[in-house]
């Protein structure tokens, strides 16, 4: 064989003498998407080289749509930079970049869902809400709020018992496993086949929402049937109308098996195309979004998937990739064992939806809190952080669900948690449409994935787990920096839509193509030029004889007859040792690799066109051919194999990396990735010791710290605001856990910023000046009442924090500044203290006189009741007392107990209400009234001849030691 990294180099050095010339960079082009949206789809421009006079569009010169497609790699070297219409290589580095400019993104950029009523608690940073189901009460006291745009959403896979109660037929619509029983969600709620009359029942169910409420956005959430159902008489029923025949039990044959999982997946296309045709034709305006888990993560739940199926049907308007804590921390196998690793599980993820969304909205979610009790706040944190990292590392992002289930991911989680999220909500409104850059190994490297990773099944050793064996490939190479893409089977249709790639992993043994068009497009692709790394054993879903591979005998005899390679697969069971024999030395040695019995039962084994590259005791068990103007490299053993232990993990590589080298690009793998959009630095780091230099502050910390060359330790992720990317020549709004309600007013002698929050944290808003300018005066006010707040000023980073208690109406903070300089604030460390005010009576050594009644959560003042508390002041410095009230509250506080001063009146800002979903925290502070040795604090009833009076939850202090 040619020595071909030698003739990599030679080729590189021959354009670096100004042969080629290409420039590196992305833009957005927007498309028309619902109402007052604009959707981005990043595509690559060129730069013409000298004398060149041709338009380009994409990766290459715009053709005639006759001609046919050629694939072609565009590389110029200069000094230490390599430079390519996909990415910029740095040697000195030994890193890559890619950039990408983004389009402005129109509508709704953050979202999140939830099952309550509106209340300021739950007021967190979006742009819409989806309230969860048909509650008419839920869906008014949302839109009564005026603080979004409302939307609804709904399950699509389960009823109540109340449904199938009311037709006793309906239970034949039921998910039933093989042994009669019925799959539930929960105690009485079914998982339902998504039979005809099951659609109709959705259809009057949306029918009924979008006439009375008309939301912008209605989504059906999780379109899922278990792999065990399958056995109910609707499912029966459906499979002779959809084949023509008699129902086959799917544990009897991989074929029944496979049409099984696709019947199951087609159900729901149905009912998808069905739903999406009357909303379009009622409903033209109303928007039609899926909420769905990955194909990925379905499959490991053992979940028949199909949401690129339905992108592919061209009627939705989005999806909402349901990517989160608990998905994020599963289990899956990499070099021997069972890892959990949120980051490199949710970029795996999330990377699975995005090729099939290019023509929609997509929302990333992300979960502060995981589902149940099995995590802590401690752990939830750490998940999150790097769940939102990973979505970030894909410039396609643009949209968000911030959260879901409000009540329990961010009102119930404590006041730091609460300031983290707060300001990571308002960083992923913020970056919408701005620039990306992506910094870490080779890009333009692709795994090939199809909704069928969730159609097959390990029972009766008919393939080895599709979810190991996708991980196993694609893991490897995540963990060593790549910023590894996802391409779409459901989305190859011709050979174009693999332009964007530079080396295809395709994978037949965990996935199969269910459309002849599949494999003649990467057919044609790689006889057009293209490099395919074909990783795969055999598998007996193979011999499925209704398929459209079957004729040819497996899914990879199909590609390869369709390329035009004369290539003879054996089914073999060898074990025993592996020897690479290719001239390119791999990555990493494969001496001593040993196949066991566990995988040799599952090897290929190749005779026929092609060089040798890796033997099996001496049979050809990964060869490479020419094919066309491109190459097939592959590669005979089980992808489950690479997940097996360190060596099969970096033998991996080895494979991928030989691949690389007919791209001409050079393979570069990377300690980290990051991403940098606007002034926020997204990391995360895979070994130990990774740096960033410069001054940041710290978005996931609760008091936004400074930190000056953070050092980054092994599987960290880190969310930063990049305090040398901001431009200095005034001062700056750096980052804040607020809403903005208008724009940022910033003058080079004043900053004035106004925001709107949840209630009951603390919202931080910090600002960067120039070197030489210093905070003259700040001032915090909601309406004309002054609002408490705390400042640190820190002249090291010419930085300066506001804290205040947050609110819902809205809150001016306005800083001058001036050449007067001001002294650092002295960090003293502040003592807390806080006690519940409801029948746990950890409250009754305050208690100065009280009429009031408690319960298990509040103390409350119906009628003309009310409570008086009494504080001790001595000992303390600068304290503040927060007091968390809700309901129809008078809120009053004394020197003496005798003679009172309003604080708040509830009758001055709402009218009468009968919950607490008013419910804020009032922060005083005894100093500014002068009073140094005791104070009072009474509640009463706003309405003292109705109930629902004023309520109080808890107290906490905060002060320095005297």
């Amino acid at each position: 064989m040619e020595n071909v990294k030698k003739l990599a180099w030679l080729l590189l050095a021959a354009i670096a003498f100004g042969t080629i010339l290409s420039s590196c960079g992305q833009t957005a082009v927007p498309e028309e998407t619902g109402p007052g949206e604009t959707r981005t789809e990043t595509e690559t421009r060129e730069e013409p080289s000298s004398g060149q006079e041709s338009e380009t569009k994409g990766d290459e010169p715009v053709k005639d749509p006759e001609e046919p497609f050629e694939y072609s790699q565009l590389i110029s070297a200069d000094n230490n930079q390599i430079r390519s219409s996909k990415f910029e290589y740095d040697r000195t580095k030994d890193v890559c970049r890619q950039t990408y400019g983004i389009r402005p993104v129109e509508g709704t950029v953050s979202t999140f869902q939830t099952a309550t009523m509106y209340g300021g608690s739950f007021a967190v940073n979006a742009d819409s809400v989806m309230v969860y189901g048909d509650s008419a009460d839920r869906f008014q006291s949302w839109t009564f709020s005026k603080a979004y745009t409302v939307d609804m959403m709904i399950a699509i896979n389960r009823a109540g018992t109340a449904y199938v109660e009311e037709d006793k037929d309906r239970y034949k619509d039921i998910q039933m496993n093989a042994e009669g029983k019925y799959l539930e969600h929960s105690k009485g709620t079914y998982y339902m086949v998504p039979t005809e009359r099951w659609t109709e029942y959705i259809w009057d169910m949306l029918n009924r929402i979008a006439k009375s409420y008309h939301p912008s956005m209605i989504v059906m959430e999780e379109p899922e049937m278990w792999h065990a159902s399958g056995y109910s008489e609707g499912f029966k029923a459906e499979w002779e109308k959809y084949y023509g025949e008699d129902w086959e039990d799917q544990a009897q044959s991989t074929d029944a098996a496979f049409k099984s999982m696709r019947l199951k997946v087609y159900l729901f296309e149905r009912l998808i195309r069905e739903i999406a045709k009357r909303m379009k034709a009622s409903y033209p305006d109303i928007r039609l979004v899926v909420a769905t888990h990955s194909s990925i993560n379905y499959g490991a739940l053992g979940i028949a998937a199909g949401m690129n199926h339905y992108l592919a049907l061209g009627v939705l308007d989005g999806i909402i990739g349901q990517t989160w804590s608990n998905t994020s921390a599963m289990t899956f196998m990499y070099r021997g064992k069972g890892t959990v690793d949120s980051f490199v599980n949710a970029y795996v993820d999330y990377a699975s939806y995005l090729d099939s969304v290019s023509d929609s909205s997509f929302y990333a979610l992300a979960d502060p809190m995981a589902d149940g009790n099995s995590y802590t706040e401690e752990q939830c944190r750490a998940m999150y952080v790097q769940t939102v990292a990973a979505q970030l590392m894909f410039p396609e992002v643009q949209r968000f669900e911030i959260l879901p289930w409000v009540d329990r991911a961010f009102a119930n989680v404590s006041k730091e948690y609460k300031a983290m999220q707060a300001q990571t909500f308002q960083m992923l409104n913020d970056i919408a449409g701005k620039d990306v850059e992506i910094e870490g190994g080779t890009p333009g490297i692709s795994y090939l994935m199809s909704d069928s990773v969730a159609w097959t099944q390990t029972g009766k050793s008919w393939c080895l787990s599709p979810s190991t064996s996708m991980y196993a490939v694609t893991m490897p190479l995540v963990y060593a920096g790549i910023p590894l893409r996802v391409k779409s089977m459901e989305q190859v249709g011709k050979p174009e839509d693999l332009k964007d790639v530079s080396v295809l992993i395709v994978s037949y043994d965990n996935q199969m193509p269910d459309d002849e068009k599949i494999n003649q497009a990467l057919a044609d692709w790689v006889r057009a030029g293209g490099v395919m790394l074909c990783l795969t054993g055999h598998n007996e879903y193979w011999k499925a004889d209704s398929q459209c591979w079957s004729e040819a005998g497996s899914p990879l005899n199909d590609l390869l007859e369709r390329i035009g390679l004369d290539i003879q697969v054996s089914e073999t069971r060898k074990t025993g040792d592996l020897s690479w024999t290719a001239q390119e030395s791999p990555l990493v040695p494969v001496s001593g690799l040993r196949v066991d019995s566990t995988y040799g039962s599952f090897v290929n084994t190749f005779e026929g066109d092609g060089e040798t590259v890796l033997t099996l005791n001496g049979s050809a068990v990964a060869v490479d051919a020419e094919a066309g103007s491109g190459r097939l490299i592959l590669c005979g053993l089980p992808s489950a194999y690479y997940s097996s232990g360190e060596g099969p993990a970096d033998l991996l590589r080895s494979l991928t990396e030989y691949a690389t080298l007919y791209t001409g690009y050079p393979y570069c793998e990377s300690s980290h990735l990051l991403a940098r959009r606007g002034q926020y630095v997204i990391a995360h780091a895979f070994r130990d010791g990774v740096q960033l230099e410069g001054r940041f502050a710290d978005l996931y910390s609760p008091v936004l710290s400074i930190v000056e060359d953070p050092v980054l330790s092994k599987g960290e992720s880190r969310i930063l605001v990049d305090l040398d990317a901001l431009d200095l020549s005034i001062p700056r709004v750096a980052a804040t856990g607020g809403r903005p309600k208008t724009e940022f007013r910033e003058e080079a002698d004043r900053t004035v910023v106004t925001l709107s929050s949840a209630t009951l944290f603390t919202v931080n808003t910090l600002f960067a000046a120039p070197d030489g300018l210093y905070p003259q005066s700040v001032k915090v006010l909601r309406g004309n009442a002054e609002v408490e707040h705390e400042t640190v000023w820190d002249g090291d980073s010419d930085t300066l924090l506001v804290s205040y208690a947050g609110n819902t109406q809205k809150v001016e903070i306005t800083v001058t500044w001036g050449d007067q300089p001001v002294e650092d604030t002295e960090p003293r460390d502040r003592q807390s203290r806080k006690v519940l005010t409801n029948n746990s009576g950890e409250d009754a050594e305050f208690i100065f006189r009280n009429t009031a009644e408690t319960n298990t959560t509040v103390r409350f003042c119906d009628l003309d009741r009310e409570v008086v508390y009494r504080f001790d002041l001595s000992g303390m410095e600068d304290p503040a007392y927060m007091f968390t009230v809700c309901q129809n509250y008078v809120c009053e506080i004394s020197k003496d107990g005798r003679n009172w001063i309003l604080l708040e009146d509830w009758s001055q800002n709402g009218e009468y209400i009968d919950n607490p979903s008013n419910a804020t925290t009032l922060t005083v502070r005894p100093w500014n009234q002068d009073w140094k040795d005791e104070f009072y604090f009474r509640l009463r009833n706003a309405f003292p001849s109705r109930g629902w009076g004023g309520a109080i939850s808890s107290i906490e202090w905060t002060w320095y030691e005297d």
